[in-house]
Order: C-alpha cells, then sequence, then structure tokens
C-alpha cells in the first residue's frame, strides 16, 4: 500500500514530540483504521511562517495554541496545558512548594515578545496577580526565557510540556504550580477546512490524545 505524507509543523507546543517519543510522531508514521499508512514530516517554525505556510499549502496540519481566527481554518483541541510559575533556583518562591497568588506582588515576571498570545496571556496575569511585567527584556523563544531567568532576571510563566522537557534538567532554574486553579492554554491540530485529509487528523488527535492521557499527567486530555 502506498505511503500518503502529512506535513505537520509546530510552534511553542516544545516538549509534545518528546512526551509522545516511541509511540507515535518518533516513527513519523500512523496507520489509520483504514489500514493506510501515513508518514509524517515533522518540523517548528516561527508563528508568521506557521499561520502563512498553512494558508499557502506549505504545511497541511498544524500542532498551536487555540483558538485561532480564521474562516477557512478548522480545529480541534488536543489538551489543556497549565502555566508554570518558573524562577531561579536560589529565588525564596523555589523554597515553596507551591505559589500563591499573593506570593507573585511585586515581583519582575518575563514573557515573550509583543505579539504572541502567551505575551497577553501573561501580561493579563500580572495585572490579576499584581506583578510587573517587564517590557525592556523579553523572550524571542521558551529557551530565551529560561534562560533569562537562570541569570536572575525575573520570574516567568511557561507551559507544562516545557518545565518538563527542559526546565526539570536545569539547575539554574525551579518550577512550581500555583496553589489554587492555575493558568493554562488549550493545544490543538488546525488544517485548511477544504482539506480531503481531515479523516487522517482527527485520528491522529485521537492517538496523541490517548498516548497524552496514558503517559503525560501534566496535562489535562480534552476529547
Amino acid at each position: 500500500m502506498p505511503v500518503k505524507t502529512v506535513k505537520l509543523a509546530a510552534f511553542l507546543v516544545a516538549g509534545l514530540f518528546a512526551a509522545l517519543a516511541g509511540l507515535t510522531l518518533a516513527a513519523q508514521t500512523l496507520t489509520t483504521p483504514g489500514g493506510e499508512i501515513i508518514a509524517f514530516e515533522v518540523d517548528a517554525f516561527r508563528k508568521h511562517r506557521l499561520l502563512n505556510g498553512l494558508d499557502d499549502g506549505s504545511f497541511d496540519l498544524l500542532l498551536y495554541p487555540l483558538p485561532v481566527k480564521g474562516v477557512d481554518l478548522v480545529s480541534t483541541r488536543l489538551f489543556r496545558e497549565p502555566l508554570w510559575i518558573v524562577t531561579p533556583s536560589d529565588h525564596p518562591l523555589a523554597g515553596k512548594d507551591t505559589v500563591t497568588h499573593s506570593d507573585l506582588k511585586g515581583e519582575t515576571v518575563l514573557t515573550l515578545e509583543t505579539g504572541h498570545r502567551l505575551h497577553d496571556q501573561v501580561r493579563d496575569l500580572c495585572d490579576q496577580f499584581g506583578a510587573h511585567l517587564s517590557l525592556a527584556f523579553e523572550g524571542t523563544s521558551l529557551d530565551t526565557l529560561r534562560q533569562m531567568v537562570g541569570m536572575g532576571m525575573g520570574l516567568s510563566f511557561l507551559p507544562a510540556l516545557y518545565v518538563r522537557s527542559e526546565v526539570s534538567n536545569d539547575r539554574q532554574v525551579v518550577a512550581r504550580a500555583l496553589r489554587t486553579r492555575g493558568p493554562y492554554r488549550n493545544i490543538g491540530m488546525i488544517w485548511r477546512r477544504h482539506s480531503a485529509r481531515q479523516v487522517e487528523f482527527l485520528a491522529l488527535a485521537s492517538l496523541i490524545r490517548t498516548v497524552l492521557k496514558r503517559n503525560v499527567s501534566e496535562v489535562t486530555v480534552i476529547e
């Protein structure tokens, strides 16, 4: 049976492929219920490249924070990903098991540069908790944010899967959850409305949910 190819791209979903390693996308193939073999070309790009690439056909499918507006786009939610507080390892909050909203009052918080949804979300959290959002120093990637936190430039809110794959192995930083219901983001898959491969995409979405539910306790799968 011939192998079909799907070009799959991702943005700021660091740690997802690591969480699925050896189970689904690591082999970069999927067998559909009908017996067809789908091969995935996986890569990660910056935001503007992804959205434009989906429009012009460079990519077939995106893993991306939701919601995304577009009359010609279809999406399905995969999971809810908490945002964790990340501090320098010698910060007073690093000694706590969990962090309260009041603990963040007056703290300097770093986030991605303006234009990212995470920037807007963290800005709103700073307003809510009485923290100070740093505009003088903004990260261009999650790795940059982690490194700036490790240098003592401030705290940050980072996604749970990124914490799982990168922060947990970095001795310069510590991740802590909020004691009460904390912030989160929804991650899903997006494709063009008139794609003929919707059945394949939905099969992949189902497989990812199954693997995450079984192996990744940090996220809440959305059926």
